[in-house]
Order: C-alpha cells, then structure tokens, then sequence
C-alpha cells in the first residue's frame, strides 16, 4: 500500500511546506546575571530531545529539550481563512543559568536533532533587573506595575495582544524605553506608546536603532504612567518577543569623538536624548587601551541606559573641523588615517581634503557610528572645480560596506565628501578610512549552520568581498571536519565571487555536530593574505543590526541521520461534517531498520490557515504501516468560506543509533489530509444563558441537543477541561432525545470562579465518525 501511495507524489502534489527544523526564539530572551532563568525555546519541527547548546561565557543549560511548555497565551480571534501559509511554532521547556561574573552581553543558542541543526539566536545577559509579563495585561486596568530600572521580558502572543505596564517617574525626568525585537531576530515591529492614568497620550521622542524603535519621554508632572507595547500589524504568536529597557539614565544616541586611536587618552562627548528632539551631552575622559584596532565597549563612571561602543584605531587620527561644508573650508586630513565626523541633518556635507600623487591608488570607506544608526553615507571624490571622480553609496552596496578605490589621474589636492541619503534623521557620527589600496578580501557565509544527511551532501553558501585588485584563486581549509566528512571546492577559482561549499558525508558518518573554523588564503605578490569566514547569525533585523556583533567566526555542522521513516496518506478529498472527529488513513514507511513507535501531531507548518481544525495526537505502534488519524472539524469551522482543509500532519521518533547514541527525527507527511466541511448534524446549547456558582454548593443547568436526521444516537455530555474544584458527572442523552439536566458542583475550597465553563458532548456515526459539540455557559457569583 505505501509504495502505491508514493507514486501519488508527482510534482503537482509534492511537499508544499518546508521541513527544515528551525529555531524561532526564546522567552525570556535575557536574564540578569547571577540567576537561574526558566525558558521557553521555540523551534518548529523539533523533535523531543532535541539538542540544546549555548555559546558564550558565563551561560550553561540542560543539553535536551525534553518537556514541551505551554504559555499563558492572549487568545487570537477566528478569521475568515486565507491561502497563506501559517506555522506554528512549539515551546519547550529548559532553564539557563548564568554566572555572577558572566560578562554581560549577547550569547547564542542553537537546537540540533538527528534531523539537522537550526542556526544561532541570542540570549542576552544584563544587570538590571528583569521584569516577565504575565498575561492577560491587554486592558489599560490590568498594566502590570513595574519599578525603574528594569527590563521587561513580553511575548505579542496573540493577534489581538497589548501589553500594558505602569511606572513611576518624577516630573523632568527623562525615561528611555529600548524595545528589542528585530535585534534580536523576532518578526515582532514594535508599536510603543506612553499614557497617563487617564488614557491620554503623552508626546515622546522616538528614534530608531535599526529596524527597532526607541523614544524618550520627559515626564511632566510627577505620579504614575502606562506604557502600552503592540504590533503594527495584526500578527502575534510566541514567537513574537522583545525586551524592553527602561531608565533614567541617559540613553546616548552618539559619542564624538566616536573613536580614537590606541593607547592615547582622549576627552569625548556622550549626546543623549532629551525627550524635546534636542540633545543633552556630557564629558568624559577616557583612556584607549593598547590591544587590537576596532571595537569596544565604553565603560565609564556615567551610568548610561545603553550599550555605548567605541572605536580604536592605529591609524593616526583627525576629527572634522566645522565649517567644512564646501571644498573651500574643507578639513585637511592625511593618509593612511581616520577621521572621525558627524552629520547634523540630512542635508548637511562634511568635506575632507587629501593630497595624491599621480596614478596612487586610494580606498576610501565611511562607516556609521555606532551600527544601527540608521545612517547611509555616501562618499564622493571630487577635483578642485568640485566636479565628482568618483562615488559609493552605502544603499546600493549593502551589505558590504560603504567604500570605493579610486587612482588619482593626476597629483594634486581632492577632496572627500561626505553626505547622509537621508533627508531627515537624527545626527548621525562616521568613521572615514582613507589607505593605500593594496590587495586583500573577506570572506562571509550565508549562515551560521549546515547540515549534511549520512551518505549525502549540504551545502553552505559563501561570498568573497574582493578589494584592490585581488582576483586570483582562494585555497579553502576547514578545521574541525568530522571524520567521513570532506568539503568541495578545495578552492575559489579567480574572479569568482560567491560559491556553493559543499559539505560530503559517507554512509557510515556519526551523527552529531561539529564546530567548524573556514579559513581563506590568497596570494597577493609574495604575500600570502589568510582571513577567517565570518557568519551570520539569526539575531540580526534586515539591516544586520543586533545586540551584539552580527556575524561569528564559526559554522555549526550537523550531521544529520539516515532517515528512518516516511509517512504518506490519500491525497484525494474526502468529506467530513463539520463538529465530528473523522478518522484519516495514515501509511508509513519505515527504512533503515526502524521499527518502532511514531508520534504522529498536528504539522508545525501548514500551506494554510486551518480554521480551528486539529489533529487529535497519535501512535503508530511498533512494526504497523497503517493508522486512521483522527482529524477534529469543529463545528465552528467558517461556513462557506474556505471549501476544503488541507492538513499536514507530522510525526516523530527516538531511537538509539549504532553508536549508543539517542537520537530523535521529526518528519512531515509526504501528502495532505484532504477534506471538504460537510454541515454539522447536531448542535448542544443551554437554555440558561449563565451559571451561578457558589462554594460548597451545586447547581443545575438544562442541556439541549439540536438533531438533524444524520444524527440519532445518544450523547454523552461532561465538563471539558474542569477548573479546579469544580466538577460534573457525566450525563447521556439517550437516543432519540433531547433533553438533560447536568449538575455543577463546587467544592468548599473554591476561591475563584472561571469566567466560563465548557460542556462537550460526543457521540457516535457509523465509520468511526464521532459527532462532537461544545457550548460555553458564562459563570457568575451569587
């Protein structure tokens, strides 16, 4: 029977979904140090004991994600269902531990299973105290207190989720609220408001740190204010998380100087919003230490709200000299060297002025400070007459940086121009780096994970940023290669600028993970020129902005297993009512020696919206092929809107492989369950419209049951999902009648009611169809 199912699989009816397992986040996405932090990692098609691995210091965690966790979700209302494809993604249960002394900032973590690996997401480690929202807080009277400092940890979990929190501030305060979401890879765009106990509306000054926004709210009278944190759009999910800091220390928007060169002291100023679209700025010296050139994290006895980076430097350094808007008052600078500037506004022009022998070659590269500014320069070289030689634009050539190389057609003096794309923004500091081209490149890959099946082959994109000239051939090597793992090309051929790696992995390769080190080397003359691969990790917006630095040194390769079973069904429609559970032929196809049990659930990913439809949770028992899977079709489903459901259904395993190892494998159903909603045949209501409940007493409520002529059988009718200390005896409706009374009774020990309580009722149609009807009965106190 499955290898007459499998011929169903033709292109028209292949795979719809992707089946790559993925990460999509953690809650809480952070914790203070020198705690213990229960999480809730989020992935899709993750099986149970999936691993679970953290990279950074001062972090550690159990290595399996074992018990699947349920949050406290804001309901998302019905809708009518789309032809979009939806996921939903899993939670699992774990715990991170982070060091007193843990150095504060991003870590990654990484889910692997037998069936591949997910790439980095951070974790961030802080030292204010951590807030985690407690649902339901949607309403302006449920905002949860919280005293500043403090970051809080939320989750838009739902389409129609708001979060509210109140606070305290005193009347000229400035109180700075970083909501991360982008920067930390979540789909969540982050609309922040504050208001009054009243409900109005209080003016703020909102800037944006890559694609996530900050504001600054100077308080005007002192008392008590409501911050409300939703989503642009109408999306939710757990999936969608931020962190949000807020304070009163200075929020810095820019140092300026923003560098400095190594071993020197310099005196900078830090600029900080004020909450008026105006700028406070204070003083501070600091010594630049001796180490290596790029950047660094500014520790000073000001306390700051933010994170402030600074730059170092060997080069010898200048800083703008304002005026210097035309070539005539443009500022002298050398080079090799770096000159530091900045742009008041969008229309502002810095200009530098540079001396260069005939045909020397020079690059010159501007760089926003810090990252995720939002600044875009564009540098142009201009002669004395102010007509353009040359121009680079930071928009046209993401993502690699702002620079051109250039050679000087004659000596003389040029200048350099800088400008900012935007017409409007804030003020905005650079680094322009002005050398001697000379031949060297950089080498980036697409992702920080590849995976490659035993017996098979993955690749893993890289991309070379060739500079000055260097065109030749690049010699590949990689450290850390599994045994029975090789890597193809050997070598990047000259002129060529991305490549496929290709990662090849014999039959009887061990399944696991293996960190690996990609280095590049390439002659230049008698130079030989080595760079190690950067990759780019998952907690960065679409501007490559994040928390920390963007990309790693590092790739994680995951061996994946053998696959060890295929599931199939009839991919041809078959109809259902609507309010029944309706058994759905499942086949499997068991390889590679597996003979085990299969879970087999509702799909993590589906081509569409499922209108409520579920998949009542399955085993195919040790050495079966065959199951009817229950599919539930509520009577709720959307009438006449959506003609058919498709359904992926997913299954998983564990087993131990040939090493000792335990291994588990997600894998989704080759073909859809097929189904086209049929009206429903029976409909349980109340005649009461509510229940009074009191503690240590019972109460009666007359159920009806609404037949049609498909349906004549009995109906068993009980409490669904029972609040504590409440409880029923299930009733029958006999055949043929109508008509029950149940009882609700409450125990002594009750102490709060439920808004609702729910009865189902289930009975039977022949082929093992049961018809299934809930009604909800709102609860009231006496």
């Amino acid at each position: 029977m499955v290898a007459g199912l499998a011929c169903l699989a033709s292109p028209c009816a292949a795979q719809q979904v992707p089946t790559e397992p993925t990460s999509t986040h953690i809650f809480p996405a952070g914790g203070r140090r020198g705690t213990v932090v229960p999480v809730r990692v989020g992935g899709e098609f993750l099986p149970p004991y999936t691993r679970f691995r953290l990279f950074g210091e001062g972090v550690s965690a159990p290595p399996e994600l074992v018990e699947r966790a349920t949050g406290n979700y804001e309901p998302s209302p019905r809708r009518k269902p789309g032809g979009s494809p939806i996921t939903y993604p899993r939670e699992w249960k774990s715990e991170i531990a982070i060091a007193a002394d843990a150095p504060p900032g991003q870590k990654l973590w990484r889910t692997s299973s037998a069936g591949g690996g997910a790439g980095g997401r951070p974790f961030i480690v802080g030292d204010l105290p951590e807030f985690i929202e407690t649902e339901s807080n949607s309403v302006p009277d449920r905002a949860e207190r919280v005293q500043l400092p403090v970051t809080i940890n939320g989750q838009i979990a739902g389409e129609r989720d708001l979060d509210y929190f109140r606070f305290e501030a005193a009347a000229g305060d400035v109180v700075s609220i970083d909501v991360v979401a982008a920067r930390l890879g979540s789909p969540l765009d982050p609309v922040v408001e504050i208001q009054d106990l009243h409900g109005r509306r209080q003016t703020v000054e909102e800037i944006r740190v890559g694609s996530d926004p900050v504001i600054a709210f100077r308080v005007p009278a002192s008392g008590e204010y409501r911050l409300l944190i939703s989503n642009l759009n109408f999306h939710g999910g757990p999936h969608f998380v931020y962190r949000a800091t807020i304070s009163t220390a200075p929020y810095v928007l820019f140092a300026f100087p923003p560098g400095g060169r190594l071993g020197q002291s310099s005196e900078i100023e830090l600029f900080s919003l004020d909450g008026n679209r105006a700028l406070r700025s204070v003083k501070e010296s600091i010594q630049f230490s001796a180490g290596a050139s790029g950047e660094f994290l500014l520790n000073t006895a000001t306390p700051t709200a933010n994170v402030v980076t600074l730059d170092a430097t060997d080069q010898p350094v200048a800083l703008e000299t304002e005026p210097n808007d035309t070539s005539a008052t443009a500022t002298s600078t050398t080079w090799p060297g770096v000159s530091y500037g900045r742009l008041s506004s969008g229309d502002d022009t810095d200009w530098f002025a540079v001396t260069a022998g005939k045909d020397q070659a020079l690059t010159v590269e501007c760089l926003p400070l810090p990252r995720g500014s939002g600044s875009l320069p564009v540098i142009s070289i201009c002669d004395a007459g102010g007509a353009t030689l040359a121009q680079a634009s930071t928009a046209a050539l993401l993502p690699k940086p702002c620079r051109l190389e250039w050679r000087a057609p004659a000596e003389g003096r040029y200048f350099v121009r800088v400008q900012d794309v935007r017409r409007e923004g804030t003020v905005a500091a650079y680094r322009l780096a002005i050398r001697s081209t000379r031949p060297d490149f950089s080498l980036a890959a697409a992702a920080d994970i590849a995976n490659v099946v035993q017996g098979a082959r993955g690749e893993l994109e890289l991309r070379v940023d060739r500079q000055g000239g260097l065109a030749g051939p690049i010699d590949l090597a990689i450290e850390g290669l599994p045994e029975g793992v090789r890597f193809e090309p050997a070598q990047i051929p000259a002129g060529q600028e991305v490549v496929k790696l290709a990662f090849v992995a014999i039959d009887e390769t061990r399944p696991g993970d293996a960190i690996l080190k990609i280095t590049a080397s390439a002659k230049a003359g008698e130079e030989t020129i080595s760079r190690v691969a950067s990759a780019a990790h998952l907690g960065r917006d679409v501007e490559g902005v994040s928390l920390g630095a963007p990309s790693i040194d590092h790739v994680q390769l995951t061996v994946r297993h053998k696959q060890v079973f295929r599931l199939f069904c009839n991919e041809a429609y078959q109809y259902a009512n609507r309010g029944t559970i309706y058994p759905y032929q499942m086949e499997v196809e068991r390889l590679n020696g597996f003979d085990g049990p299969i879970q087999l659930e509702m799909g993590d990913r589906q081509i569409m919206d499922l209108d409520g439809v579920e998949i009542v949770n399955s085993t195919f028992p040790a050495g079966t092929s065959q199951l009817m899977l229950p599919l539930y079709m509520p009577e709720t489903m959307h009438i006449n809107v959506q003609p058919h459901s498709n359904i992926y259904a997913q299954g998983f395993v564990v087993f131990q492989d040939k090493w000792g190892q335990r291994q588990s494998m997600l894998q989704v159903s080759e073909m859809r369950c097929m189904i086209r909603p049929l009206p429903t045949v029976a409909r349980l209501r109340t005649r009461e419209k509510s229940i009074s409940i009191k503690a240590g007493e019972s109460r009666t409520c007359v159920v009806q049951l609404d037949r049609t002529s498909n349906f004549g059988g009995a109906m068993r009718v009980e409490l669904a999902a029972p609040p504590a200390h409440l409880h029923m005896d299930p009733v029958v409706i006999p055949a043929d009648q109508s008509v029950a009374v149940v009882t609700i009774a409450a125990d002594s020990e009750l102490r709060q009611l439920p808004a609702q309580i729910k009865l189902r009722g289930a009975g039977g149609l022949p082929r093992d169809v049961t018809v299934v009807s809930e009604v909800i009965l709102p609860v009231t106190a006496e």
